[in-house]
C-alpha cells in the first residue's frame, strides 16, 4: 500500500506541474493541423547551378514520466513490480542540403532516474526493469552521436546515396502526396521490421550505406549496415558488427500501380552472430552464441479513397521468412490488415478502424524446424504501444477509434484481444538486438504452459500542441491478463501510463 501511495503521490506532482505549464501556454495557442490533415510538402524546385545550399538546426528536447504497474510476480522472483521513472532526451542537430551534396549531423544526451531494482523476474517487468537490467543501476545516461552522414545526388537522373550513421525513420521517406496514406505509413508499415525505435529515450541507428535511384513514382533503395546498440542500453555509440542487414525496397507511390494507393516490395537479409547467451525460442537451449541467417520478403500497401462521407482507408502487410535459426532450418509467415474511415464533414472528424496481426508460431520444440516468425530489429510501439508482446507466435485483433475535438488536440483509444498462434511456443517480448554481447538477446520468451490468451488490452493517448513548438502525449494502457499470464503471474492486472513533453526548434 505504502508503495501505491508513493506512486500516486509522484503522478499527482507530475500532472499539476504540467497543468501549471498548459495554462500558462493557452494564451498564446495556435491552430496546428494535426498529422493526417496537414498536406504532403511539393517537391523542391530544382536548384539553379551554383546556387547556394540550404543549413539548418534542429534543437528538440523529450520528457517523459513512466509509471507501472506490472502483473504480480509469484514468489521468489521480482519484487518491484509497481514504480515510476523519468527521463529526458536532448537533441541537437545540423544538416546542409546543396544541389549535389548533403551532411548532416546529430548528437543526443539522455538520462534517466529513479530506475527500478527488483523489477525482473520473470522476464522484464516493463521498460523501467529493461533500462535497469541495461544500466546495472538506478539511474542510466549517455551523450553520444545519433547521425553522421554525407550524401550526394543527381537531380537529373534521380540516383542517390548516403553512407555514415543513418537513420529508417519516417520522417526520412519520400512522401507519397496524400497525407493519410503518409500517416499510416509512418504509425503501422515503416519499421515493422527495421526501425530507429524512435519511442525508446536511446532510439537506433544505422552505420552504413544507402542508395538508390527515385524516378517518377517509383523509388528503389538498397541498404547495407549494422545497427547500433540503444533502445533500452545507454551505450548507444557502439555499432554492432556481428548483426549484418542488408535490404532492397521498391516503394510504388499512389496511382503508380494502383489509383490512391501506395505499394512496397521489399526483401531483406539478417545475419547474427553475436556471442549472446540467451535464445528466444522453445528449444530451452543455451547457446554460447547467436547464429541466425534469416532471409525475409514481402509486400505491403496503404491506401486512402475519399468520398462524399469521408476518407476510406486500407493498410495490409505480409511477410515470409526462410533461413537458419541455430542448428534449426527457419520458415515462419506473419501479416497484418487494416481498414477504416474518417468521417471528415461531421464535428470532431471522428476515425474508426479495425484490424488484425498475425506472426506464426513454432508448434514443436523437437521437430527440427523453427517456425516462429523473426521480426528482426522493429519499432516495437508499431504492434504493442505497452511493448507487452512482440510480432512472434501472436494474434492481435483490434478495434481503434480517434477523434479531433480542436485542430491541435487528437484523442485516441483502443482495445485489443491479444492470443498466442501456437501454444506450444513462447510469449515473446522485445525490440531485437540492443548489445553486442552477455546474456540478453533482445526478445524475451515466457512459457505460457499451453495458456492461449494473453489477454484484453484498453488503451487510450491525447496528444496536444499548444504551440506549433511544443507537443504533449498522455498515454494510459491496461491489460486484462488471459491464461497465459495467470500460469505465470500471481496477478493479472497490468497497468501503465505517462506523460510526455517535447519541445522541438
Amino acid at each position: 500500500m505504502a508503495s501505491a501511495r508513493g506512486v500516486r503521490a509522484v503522478v499527482a506532482q507530475v500532472v499539476c506541474s504540467v497543468a501549471a505549464s498548459l495554462a500558462a501556454a493557452t494564451a498564446q495557442a495556435q491552430d496546428v493541423a494535426p498529422p493526417d490533415a496537414v498536406a504532403a510538402p511539393a517537391p523542391a524546385a530544382p536548384r539553379p547551378p551554383g546556387a547556394a545550399g540550404d543549413t539548418t538546426f534542429v534543437v528538440e528536447n523529450m520528457t517523459r514520466a513512466e509509471v507501472w504497474r506490472y502483473f504480480q510476480p509469484p514468489p521468489n522472483a521480482g519484487t518491484r513490480p509497481e514504480y515510476v521513472f523519468f527521463g529526458n532526451r536532448s537533441t541537437l542537430g545540423a544538416s546542409y542540403r546543396g544541389t549535389r551534396w548533403s551532411a548532416q549531423g546529430t548528437l543526443q544526451y539522455v538520462r534517466l532516474e529513479n530506475l527500478p531494482a527488483g523489477s525482473i523476474g520473470p522476464g522484464l517487468l516493463g521498460t523501467g526493469g529493461a533500462y535497469y537490467f541495461q544500466a546495472s543501476g538506478t539511474f542510466s545516461y549517455q551523450f553520444y552521436l545519433r547521425a553522421l552522414s554525407l550524401g550526394w545526388r543527381d537531380a537529373a537522373s534521380g540516383a542517390w546515396v548516403e553512407a555514415g550513421r543513418l537513420s529508417r525513420a519516417a520522417a526520412a521517406e519520400t512522401p507519397s502526396g496524400d497525407a493519410t496514406i503518409d500517416r499510416l505509413v509512418a504509425a503501422e508499415l515503416n519499421g515493422r521490421l527495421l526501425g530507429d525505435m524512435e519511442w525508446s529515450f536511446y532510439q537506433r541507428a544505422w552505420d552504413g550505406v544507402r542508395g538508390g535511384l527515385r524516378r517518377g513514382g517509383l523509388a528503389a533503395t538498397i541498404t547495407a549496415a549494422f545497427p547500433t546498440q540503444g533502445t533500452f542500453e545507454e551505450s548507444a555509440n557502439l555499432s554492432m558488427d556481428r548483426v549484418r542487414v542488408a535490404a532492397a525496397e521498391v516503394t510504388l507511390a499512389p496511382g503508380t500501380v494502383l489509383p490512391r494507393s501506395r505499394v512496397e516490395l521489399f526483401g531483406i537479409g539478417y545475419d547474427d552472430t553475436r556471442p549472446v547467451t540467451a535464445r528466444p525460442d522453445n528449444s530451452g537451449h543455451e547457446p554460447r552464441r547467436a547464429d541466425i541467417r534469416v532471409w525475409t520478403a514481402g509486400v505491403s500497401a496503404a491506401g486512402a479513397y475519399p468520398s462524399r462521407l469521408g476518407v476510406t482507408d486500407v493498410v495490409g502487410w505480409a511477410a515470409g521468412q526462410s533461413g537458419a535459426w541455430y542448428e534449426l532450418s527457419h520458415r515462419a509467415v506473419a501479416a497484418t490488415g487494416a481498414v477504416g474511415h474518417r468521417f471528415t464533414r461531421v464535428p470532431w472528424r471522428p476515425w474508426l478502424r479495425v484490424g488484425i496481426a498475425y506472426a506464426s508460431g513454432d508448434a514443436s520444440a523437437t521437430d527440427g524446424r523453427h517456425g516462429t516468425f523473426f521480426p528482426l530489429l522493429p519499432s516495437s510501439d508499431r504492434v504493442s504501444r505497452l511493448n507487452a508482446y512482440a510480432l512472434m507466435n501472436v494474434v492481435d485483433r483490434w478495434a481503434a477509434f480517434e477523434i479531433q475535438p480542436h485542430r491541435s488536440l487528437d484523442v485516441a483509444t483502443s482495445v485489443r484481444r491479444v492470443t498466442l498462434a501456437s501454444t506450444a511456443d513462447r510469449w515473446y517480448q522485445g525490440s531485437g538486438a540492443t548489445l553486442r554481447l552477455g546474456n540478453y538477446f533482445g526478445f524475451q520468451g515466457r512459457n505460457g504452459r499451453g495458456g492461449s490468451a494473453i489477454g484484453t488490452v484498453v488503451d487510450g493517448t491525447a496528444t496536444w500542441r499548444p504551440v506549433r513548438w511544443w507537443t504533449l502525449r498522455a498515454f494510459a494502457g491496461r491489460i486484462h491478463g488471459g491464461d497465459v499470464v495467470t500460469r505465470i503471474f500471481r496477478g493479472d492486472r497490468l497497468v501503465t501510463a505517462w506523460l510526455e513533453s517535447t519541445l522541438h526548434f
